[in-house]
């Protein structure tokens, strides 16, 4: 009886994994990358919005939580599918250490203006960063950038070119072609089990993706990832580390940890991971 379910079992498998190569092969483009910018939301209340203009009619709006406590001042750049609100999750990570959050939405994504695009999540966190630096309340407090996920590109873009005190990374994906194949939560249930994932030439040719602007990083690096993660595999957020510039890197691996739920699984002992980082990138920033 074993054996004839073994036998059974076998041929299931086997049946698999040829409807899978003989089955349709959908291919991701650029805006199968952000399904953020299909969800729209209102503003943030008065009381926490944070808007920079980055071109003529286009504004990008999310929030800034304040601390009288804080000694540093964090950018945090989101996921693909993160909408940022006075609910974002930065904003609960900001009550917990001490330090200032500004984040806004992508071009397109919820409340900000304009139309989605890789060029525009990367090319505008320059001025996101050159807008936080300039308030008035910034005077002399560190800086440092902050990205999840798809964030960990305009995150690490801006590590490359201005001076941060420091940079976290969590979740970071490596190149859109390494990760694309993992993301089949991205097709219809019923396609999932046989579609094969391919990405669009154009997105896979890009020479400005994390494991290329990875190197030109200088400040002092700490990357997060779940060795559960199955949408950006952990061995994508270890190339980024490794190909880092910096000199002062750490990498936390978090046991069980997946894509959206490792601080739930790190817990205090995550946290204690970041408050330490914290705590140094504030001493050297403070201290030049």
């Amino acid at each position: 009886m074993r054996r004839g379910a073994d036998g059974r079992a076998k041929k299931g498998s086997r049946v698999g994994a040829a409807l899978r190569a003989a089955g349709p092969v959908v291919v991701l483009r650029e805006e199968h990358l952000m399904p953020g910018a299909r969800i729209k939301a209102a503003p943030a209340p008065d009381g926490v919005r944070f808007e920079v203009p980055v071109a003529h009619g286009v504004t990008l709006r999310g929030i800034t939580v304040r601390r009288p406590d804080a000694r540093l001042a964090v950018i945090y750049f989101g996921g693909n599918g993160e909408i940022i609100g006075a609910e974002a999750g930065i904003a609960w990570l900001a009550g917990t250490h001490p330090f200032d959050v500004y984040a806004v939405n992508y071009r397109g994504f919820g409340p900000s203006d304009g139309t989605a695009s890789l060029d525009a999540v990367v090319g505008d966190g320059e001025a996101i960063f050159d807008a936080v630096a300039a308030r008035p309340e910034i005077a002399g407090k560190p800086i440092l950038v902050y990205g999840f996920s798809l964030g960990s590109w305009p995150a690490l873009a801006v590590a490359g070119a201005r001076e941060v005190a420091g940079i976290v990374l969590q979740s970071p994906p490596n190149e859109a072609a390494e990760v694309v194949p993992h993301l089949t939560s991205l097709l219809p249930w019923y396609l999932r089990p046989f579609a094969r994932i391919s990405l669009a030439p154009e997105v896979a040719a890009r020479d400005d993706q994390p494991v290329h602007l990875a190197p030109r990083v200088r400040a002092p690096l700490l990357v997060l990832h779940g060795d559960a993660d199955l949408s950006v595999p952990i061995a994508c957020g270890r190339e980024v580390f490794e190909e880092a510039g910096s000199v002062d890197k750490e990498f936390v691996t978090v046991p069980g940890g997946g894509h959206i739920d490792l601080w739930t699984v790190g817990g205090e002992a995550l946290h204690a991971r970041l408050a330490g980082f914290l705590e140094k990138v504030t001493r050297r920033g403070t201290a030049c």
